[in-house]
Protein backbone atom coordinates (compact mmCIF):
# COMPACT_ATOMS: atom_id res chain seq x y z
CA UNK A 1 0.00 0.00 0.00
CA UNK A 2 1.40 3.50 -0.83
CA UNK A 3 -0.40 7.01 -1.01
CA UNK A 4 0.15 9.77 -3.82
CA UNK A 5 -0.99 12.89 -3.38
CA UNK A 6 -3.13 14.49 -5.65
CA UNK A 7 -1.46 18.18 -6.14
CA UNK A 8 -1.37 20.59 -8.85
CA UNK A 9 1.46 18.75 -9.90
CA UNK A 10 -0.80 15.97 -11.49
CA UNK A 11 -3.42 18.70 -12.71
CA UNK A 12 -7.20 17.81 -12.65
CA UNK A 13 -6.68 15.28 -15.70
CA UNK A 14 -4.84 12.83 -12.88
CA UNK A 15 -7.57 13.68 -10.57
CA UNK A 16 -10.22 12.72 -12.92
CA UNK A 17 -8.82 9.25 -14.09
CA UNK A 18 -7.66 8.40 -10.77
CA UNK A 19 -11.22 9.17 -9.27
CA UNK A 20 -12.38 6.54 -12.35
CA UNK A 21 -10.80 4.17 -9.67
CA UNK A 22 -7.80 3.09 -12.28
CA UNK A 23 -4.69 4.53 -12.87
CA UNK A 24 -1.76 2.88 -14.13
CA UNK A 25 1.57 3.78 -12.42
CA UNK A 26 5.71 3.01 -12.49
CA UNK A 27 7.00 1.19 -9.49
CA UNK A 28 10.19 1.85 -8.23
CA UNK A 29 11.78 -1.63 -10.39
CA UNK A 30 10.25 0.06 -13.45
CA UNK A 31 6.88 -2.31 -13.96
CA UNK A 32 3.92 -1.05 -15.22
CA UNK A 33 1.28 -1.90 -13.13
CA UNK A 34 -2.39 -1.51 -12.19
CA UNK A 35 -3.45 0.85 -9.13
CA UNK A 36 -6.80 0.78 -7.91
CA UNK A 37 -8.70 3.32 -5.87
CA UNK A 38 -9.34 2.67 -2.77
CA UNK A 39 -9.90 6.08 -0.39
CA UNK A 40 -9.76 8.99 -0.95
CA UNK A 41 -9.30 12.17 2.50
CA UNK A 42 -10.75 15.29 2.77
CA UNK A 43 -7.18 16.74 1.94
CA UNK A 44 -6.84 14.63 -1.35
CA UNK A 45 -4.64 11.74 -0.53
CA UNK A 46 -5.79 9.16 -2.40
CA UNK A 47 -4.93 5.23 -0.90
CA UNK A 48 -3.96 3.48 -3.83
CA UNK A 49 -3.17 -0.96 -3.94
CA UNK A 50 -1.45 -2.39 -6.62
CA UNK A 51 -2.49 -5.63 -7.89
CA UNK A 52 -1.13 -7.66 -10.61
CA UNK A 53 -3.40 -7.60 -13.93
CA UNK A 54 -4.80 -10.77 -14.35
CA UNK A 55 -4.07 -10.64 -18.06
CA UNK A 56 -0.50 -10.54 -17.10
CA UNK A 57 -1.15 -14.34 -15.18
CA UNK A 58 -0.01 -17.41 -17.20
CA UNK A 59 0.49 -20.96 -15.08
CA UNK A 60 2.59 -23.30 -16.68
CA UNK A 61 1.57 -26.90 -15.55
CA UNK A 62 4.47 -27.62 -13.99
CA UNK A 63 3.43 -24.99 -11.62
CA UNK A 64 0.02 -26.35 -10.88
CA UNK A 65 -0.57 -27.67 -6.98
CA UNK A 66 -4.03 -28.82 -7.19
CA UNK A 67 -7.11 -27.91 -10.08
CA UNK A 68 -10.48 -28.58 -9.95
CA UNK A 69 -13.98 -27.26 -9.93
CA UNK A 70 -15.29 -25.18 -7.12
CA UNK A 71 -18.29 -22.72 -7.01
CA UNK A 72 -17.41 -19.06 -6.26
CA UNK A 73 -19.67 -16.02 -4.91
CA UNK A 74 -19.12 -13.06 -7.08
CA UNK A 75 -17.19 -10.38 -6.19
CA UNK A 76 -20.05 -7.54 -6.59
CA UNK A 77 -23.27 -9.52 -7.59
CA UNK A 78 -22.50 -12.19 -4.64
CA UNK A 79 -24.07 -14.98 -7.06
CA UNK A 80 -22.40 -18.33 -6.84
CA UNK A 81 -20.95 -19.47 -10.38
CA UNK A 82 -18.92 -22.40 -10.95
CA UNK A 83 -15.15 -22.04 -12.28
CA UNK A 84 -11.91 -23.74 -12.53
CA UNK A 85 -9.47 -23.17 -10.07
CA UNK A 86 -6.01 -23.79 -10.56
CA UNK A 87 -3.40 -23.31 -7.34
CA UNK A 88 0.43 -22.36 -7.58
CA UNK A 89 2.66 -21.54 -5.07
CA UNK A 90 1.71 -18.10 -6.13
CA UNK A 91 -1.78 -17.58 -7.18
CA UNK A 92 -5.05 -19.37 -6.61
CA UNK A 93 -6.96 -18.50 -10.05
CA UNK A 94 -10.17 -18.85 -11.00
CA UNK A 95 -11.52 -19.33 -14.37
CA UNK A 96 -14.46 -19.93 -17.07
CA UNK A 97 -13.53 -23.27 -17.98
CA UNK A 98 -11.32 -26.37 -17.39
CA UNK A 99 -8.00 -26.31 -18.73
CA UNK A 100 -8.03 -22.30 -19.46
CA UNK A 101 -4.11 -21.42 -18.00
CA UNK A 102 -4.41 -17.48 -18.91
CA UNK A 103 -6.42 -13.90 -18.20
CA UNK A 104 -8.32 -15.10 -14.97
CA UNK A 105 -11.63 -13.95 -13.93
CA UNK A 106 -10.25 -13.56 -10.63
CA UNK A 107 -7.15 -14.32 -8.60
CA UNK A 108 -5.62 -14.12 -5.32
CA UNK A 109 -2.03 -13.51 -4.44
CA UNK A 110 -1.05 -16.02 -1.64
CA UNK A 111 1.30 -14.01 -0.26
CA UNK A 112 -1.92 -11.50 0.27
CA UNK A 113 -3.65 -14.37 2.37
CA UNK A 114 -4.19 -14.05 5.83
CA UNK A 115 -6.17 -17.36 6.61
CA UNK A 116 -7.69 -19.99 5.00
CA UNK A 117 -10.28 -21.91 6.64
CA UNK A 118 -14.12 -24.16 6.53
CA UNK A 119 -16.54 -21.56 6.15
CA UNK A 120 -20.18 -23.14 6.78
CA UNK A 121 -21.04 -20.59 9.14
CA UNK A 122 -20.16 -18.28 6.86
CA UNK A 123 -21.61 -19.23 3.50
CA UNK A 124 -24.43 -21.25 5.24
CA UNK A 125 -23.50 -23.99 2.74
CA UNK A 126 -21.93 -27.55 3.29
CA UNK A 127 -18.45 -28.14 1.76
CA UNK A 128 -18.00 -23.63 2.22
CA UNK A 129 -13.96 -22.54 2.35
CA UNK A 130 -13.13 -19.33 3.21
CA UNK A 131 -9.62 -17.28 2.05
CA UNK A 132 -9.06 -14.56 4.17
CA UNK A 133 -7.37 -11.19 2.14
CA UNK A 134 -6.65 -7.83 3.75
CA UNK A 135 -9.49 -6.61 1.16
CA UNK A 136 -11.53 -9.54 1.30
CA UNK A 137 -13.02 -12.91 2.11
CA UNK A 138 -13.28 -14.76 -0.99
CA UNK A 139 -16.12 -17.41 -0.41
CA UNK A 140 -15.71 -20.71 -2.22
CA UNK A 141 -17.88 -24.14 -2.38
CA UNK A 142 -16.14 -27.46 -3.15
CA UNK A 143 -17.44 -30.51 -4.53
CA UNK A 144 -17.18 -33.03 -1.74
CA UNK A 145 -16.01 -33.27 1.97
CA UNK A 146 -12.61 -34.52 0.54
CA UNK A 147 -12.21 -32.10 -1.52
CA UNK A 148 -12.45 -28.66 0.61
CA UNK A 149 -9.62 -30.38 3.04
CA UNK A 150 -7.40 -30.92 0.02
CA UNK A 151 -7.98 -27.29 -0.78
CA UNK A 152 -7.98 -25.90 2.60
CA UNK A 153 -5.00 -28.09 2.71
CA UNK A 154 -2.78 -27.12 0.11
CA UNK A 155 -3.59 -23.36 0.27
CA UNK A 156 -2.42 -23.33 3.76
CA UNK A 157 0.65 -25.31 2.67
CA UNK A 158 1.57 -22.63 0.21
CA UNK A 159 0.39 -19.93 2.19
CA UNK A 160 3.26 -20.84 4.55
CA UNK A 161 5.34 -22.56 2.32
CA UNK A 162 5.73 -18.48 0.11
CA UNK A 163 5.96 -16.86 4.32
CA UNK A 164 9.04 -19.13 4.62
CA UNK A 165 10.67 -18.53 1.68
CA UNK A 166 10.16 -14.92 2.37
CA UNK A 167 11.80 -15.10 5.72
CA UNK A 168 14.58 -16.75 4.31
CA UNK A 169 15.29 -14.26 1.38
CA UNK A 170 15.47 -11.66 5.08
CA UNK A 171 18.02 -13.32 7.09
Amino acid sequence: MFEIVIDDAFGPAMLLYALLGHISCRTEFGVCSEAFLTSIDVVGTCSLTLTAMAEQIVIHRDDIVMEGFMVKQSKFMKEWRQRWFVLTPQYLCSFKNQGEYRNPTEFIRLGDCQTVKSAEDISGKENSICVQTPERAFLLIARTPEEKEQWISRIGRQMVRRAVLVDDEFE
